[in-house]
């Protein structure tokens, strides 16, 4: 059978989930159904299952009057498929190679069922398909009491209620890997903070941050296991001189992020625009218009110097005007009377 390469989805759109239009009634005329069940066989165990959404819920032991389920924990899927969409359903078992490694013990059972079968044996136009994933007490012990179910892709544990597993598949796993990635590249005891933009639609363009005196651009990435948004990690803000601190990651919608961030979309308006550089002008100018008022007033004084200096120098020479008219004719006098 020829295997036909996947289409690799990268990008994730927005999804709406709301309480309005749930309708438990609605969900009987849906040709196609998957639901689950959870047999806990173990004599004195509870398990606990996790899915990829972070919802966890405790299975206690309750191993079933005929003994058949004991010691085991029994994960059952039932497929629903009605006629009307049982060709699609076959046209994409036919696609799956058997021999893909990449080919789920779901697909194989499925395909084993109705190929025993020839054609779909239909109840009342429905197809149904039971699957029993089993889970032993052997399993469990081989992983630490804790596995993850890459069939079911469920986290499954057997070590209480107060442990909780994060689900590899999440966006908690995912974060918590990013943190202990920032941890081991940084000390904590250091300053670290760091932005990251996801715009999986290419719609949100290059921002600028101003730091200091220094502008520096955040180019947006595509990610396919976020959503788009911006992401800041950083260490948990001081309480005193010896306060603990740690990583923490922050999620902000890309607009609101943009606001309370500050940040930029031009290079001049982080490096221009920036209130602390505003502060700093305005102080500027003010301390200009305070030196150039000083410098007024110097000239001022200059002036009134100038204008103090030359009135006196002016009374001075009057004055010396005035003694050398007299020495002129005292001299006169007594050149007068030597004469006679």
């Amino acid at each position: 059978m020829h295997y036909v390469d996947p289409v690799i989805i990268t990008v994730h759109g927005g999804t709406v989930l709301t309480q309005d239009l749930c309708d438990p009634k609605a969900m009987h005329n849906s040709p196609y159904s998957e639901t689950i069940d959870y047999i806990n066989g173990f004599l004195n165990i509870s398990i606990t299952v996790v899915n990829r959404h972070g919802i966890s819920v405790v299975i206690p032991p309750d191993p079933p009057a005929h003994g058949k389920y004991n010691n085991l924990f029994i994960i059952r899927r039932k497929i629903v498929i009605e006629r009307s969409v049982m060709q699609s359903v076959v046209n994409s078992l036919i696609r799956l190679d058997d021999n893909n490694p990449d080919t789920g013990e779901t697909v194989k059972a499925m395909k084993k069922m109705i190929d025993e079968h020839g054609n779909p044996v239909f109840n009342h136009n429905r197809f149904e398909v039971s699957l029993d994933t089993v889970i032993t007490y052997e399993d469990l012990r081989k992983t630490g009491g804790v596995l993850y179910s890459n069939e079911t892709d469920l986290v499954l544990s057997m070590k209480g209620a107060s442990y909780r597993p994060v689900h590899p598949q999440s966006l908690e796993y995912s974060r918590t890997m990013r943190l202990i990635d920032s941890i081991e590249k940084t000390n904590v005891g250091n300053l670290y903070y760091r932005i990251e933009i996801v715009d999986n639609f290419g719609t949100f363009g290059t921002r600028f941050m101003r730091i200091g005196e220094n502008v520096f651009s955040i180019v947006p990435i595509k990610d396919n296991l976020r959503r788009s948004g911006i992401y800041v990690t950083q260490n948990t803000p001081a309480l005193g001189n010896n306060s603990y601190t740690e990583l923490k990651e922050s999620f902000y919608e890309l607009e609101k992020g943009e606001e309370e961030l500050k940040l930029y979309r031009t290079f001049e308006q982080a490096r221009f625009n920036d209130e602390d550089q505003q502060l700093k002008q305005k102080i500027e100018l003010e301390g200009m218009k305070h030196e150039t008022a000083k410098e007024k007033l110097n000239l001022e004084k200059e002036k009134n110097f100038a204008e103090s200096f030359k009135t006196g120098l002016g009374a001075f020479i009057t004055i010396l005007g005035g003694v050398a008219t007299i020495y002129k004719i005292a001299l006169t006098v007594a050149t007068v009377s030597a004469k006679k």
